[in-house]
């Protein structure tokens, strides 16, 4: 096994970038050849690659720098630029809530809890006396139709409003990251017909660190550009975290959340996303996560009512992102839990029923006296003794039993749901 191809342990960017600035050429070769990151290559030989659509999330260390890392592999590999390492939502991914626990134990580190802006991500950087923009999967000068025109959006508002920053002079050897603002490249959030380039972070080649959020906004001032809004002052993290959510919670100009930084000695050590409870729903919403899309795929697939298999069938189909799982697994419990309940009920139905016809036996096969006398009787029996499942009982007696999937027409799991069943040829 390479001995850099490392399961990620941490998402401490002291360690991982410590790790690209002290093996650039090792970690640049991984990047290079790992077959679920995509890249693009300039004629002049630079190469930005991203996650693949194989990649639902980072499994390595090396591909947590593969969100719009950009380098060049001639005459060596050598890095050029980066936006931002991977970062995860506070409290879903255990190798990102256990690097949080172990800078809080270590101690010596503040936070800063700056606006998460619901734009498109832009990185600007200088090479060869050329200032040079991407997203986190297209880079300047490489012809692409899969997506918008975000960086020729991001090169205009830039000339109009900071056309000091595209003087490669001014740049030089800095990665400045951007939240694009723009009417064309709206996300889940409506910022009207605003325009504006946001400043989130700059990181220093030389020393590969990504400088302090009080640095980066006083480097903006300085020269006129935006930057995010520091939300809340707070001394400790958990307890900045309860403020944070109040906060969000009652504050409608906040639409998407914060990225929590935890800064040490002048430079950024590691950071999490706490979102907005609306912006995750819209966001949900837009990618129609819901709990009937989600009783859909699982009513009559027994395959799929796992969690592990629910969700590695939405990786392969492409229908999951890190901000919508949750609503997944929330819905998909729920599903279980209806599931659990049917099973329930067909599980009591049956006992009641064997009860019955051990006692008064099966039904008559005539249709005829004798039918009608067993009839009347179970219902007089089923009435006073099992009144909340009499409906049940009596259709469970006329049609020889019930299936799991005539008992959801009885009890469906949202109102329409019998419209699929009827499709499929399925009554009560």
């Amino acid at each position: 096994m390479d001995t850099f191809l490392t399961p990620i342990t941490t998402l401490d960017l002291d360690v991982l970038l410590g790790a690209l600035r002290e093996h650039p050429q090792e970690i640049l070769r991984l990047i290079d050849e790992d077959p679920q990151l995509k890249r693009r290559e300039r004629a002049d030989g630079l190469i930005i690659a991203n996650s693949g659509p194989t990649l639902f999330e980072p499994q390595y260390a090396h591909q947590l720098y593969a969100k719009g890392i950009v380098y060049a592999r001639e005459p060596e590999y050598r890095f050029v630029s980066m936006p931002l390492v991977k970062m995860f939502n506070h409290g879903l991914r255990e190798h990102s809530d256990a690097t949080s626990r172990a800078l809080l134990e270590r101690g010596g580190v503040g936070f800063v809890f700056p606006d998460k802006l619901d734009g498109t991500m832009v990185q600007l950087f200088a090479h060869e006396g050329e200032v040079v923009l991407t997203t986190r999967s297209v880079l300047e000068g490489v012809q692409t139709q899969e997506e918008g025109p975000y960086l020729s959006f991001a090169r205009e508002v830039l000339s109009a409003q900071h056309p000091g920053l595209l003087a490669a002079s001014e740049v030089e050897g800095l990665s400045l990251v951007f939240e694009l603002i723009h009417p064309a490249t709206r996300q889940v959030t409506n910022y009207g017909a605003s325009q504006r380039m946001v400043l989130l972070t700059v990181l220093e080649h030389a020393t590969l660190t990504y400088w302090s959020t009080a640095r980066t906004n006083a480097w903006a001032s300085a020269r006129g550009v935006a930057h995010a809004e520091v939300l809340i002052e707070e001394p400790e993290f958990l307890s900045g975290v309860d403020r944070l959510h109040a906060k969000l919670g009652v504050d409608e100009r906040i639409p998407e959340g914060s990225i929590v930084c935890f800064e040490e000695q002048g430079r950024v050590v590691h950071r999490v996303k706490v979102k907005t409870a609306e912006y995750l729903h819209h966001f949900a919403l837009r990618h129609k996560v819901t709990y009937k899309t989600v009783v859909e795929q699982l009513w009559d697939a027994p395959g799929l009512q796992d969690w592990e298999a629910f969700l590695a069938h939405l990786i392969m189909e492409k229908m999951s992102e890190e901000e919508v799982e949750a609503f997944y697994k929330s819905y998909f419990d729920a599903f279980m839990l209806w599931q659990a309940t049917l099973r329930a009920t067909h599980a009591r139905l049956t006992r009641i029923m064997q009860a019955w016809e051990a006692e008064h036996g099966a039904k008559p096969q005539e249709d005829g006296r004798a039918q009608r006398v067993w009839f009347k009787q179970l219902a007089a029996h089923m009435r006073a003794q099992h009144e909340q499942d009499f409906g049940l009982l009596m259709s469970w007696a006329r049609k020889g039993g019930l299936t799991l999937q005539q008992l959801m027409w009885h009890d469906p799991a949202y109102p329409g749901f019998r419209a699929l069943l009827s499709e499929a040829g399925i009554r009560g």
